[in-house]
């Protein structure tokens, strides 16, 4: 990739870069609006939170069953948890078992 497409790894370098200072400027005058969010009550934020998931899921293919599907899987893992189940082997059984 260094040897054949150098001018586009280094744009991409060189944007990651930028974003990085752009993301800078953008976000230390809205630190006191981050940590206002910080106080709002899970009891508020929890529904936005899922709201938005819902929407995200939906809007990528127009989808119900990708709906049902988010759903499904956000219950197992909430199941999971409360059963101390731990993630990462869990994930690492259903990639390399049969």
């Amino acid at each position: 990739m260094f040897v054949e497409h150098s001018d586009f790894v280094w744009a991409v370098i060189a944007s990651l870069y930028i974003g990085n200072v752009i993301l800078l400027i953008l976000n230390l005058p809205l630190i006191p609006l981050w940590v206002t969010l910080l106080r709002v009550p899970y009891s508020v934020l929890g529904p936005l939170i899922l709201g938005f998931c819902i929407l995200g899921c939906y809007s990528i293919s127009s989808s119900l069953f990708d709906v049902g599907l988010m759903i499904i899987f956000g219950i197992l893992g909430y199941l999971m948890k409360k059963m101390d189940i731990p993630l990462a082997p869990a994930i690492l059984t259903l990639i390399l078992g049969r």
